[in-house]
């Protein structure tokens, strides 16, 4: 998850997820850019290109997503829940 008010959480997403995949394997990531309903408060607007880089090293999709409100929690859950069922069918 990275914070949309926030530009180095997306940046910062890289190294976290390499670390966990150091300690665990590769497992499947899914990304939510969060904060969506602070539109007023966002510092640097991502572009697709710059969100489609972060997410392409880990063949990982992306929402845009409001904790605060909910909108598309439930789809990012059900995206990581679907490539995990996924993952273990080919395993």
């Amino acid at each position: 998850m990275c914070d949309i008010t926030r530009y180095s959480t997306l940046k910062e997403l890289d190294d976290w997820v390499q670390s966990v995949f150091n300690v665990v394997g590769e497992i499947p990531v899914v990304y939510a850019i969060n904060k969506v309903d602070l539109k007023d408060e966002v510092m640097i607007l991502y572009g697709e290109k710059e969100i489609d880089q972060a997410t392409r090293a880990f063949d990982a999709p992306h929402f845009y997503t409001s904790a605060k409100s909910g909108e598309f929690v439930e789809d990012t859950f059900h995206a990581l829940g679907n490539a995990i069922i996924a993952r273990a069918d080919v395993a």
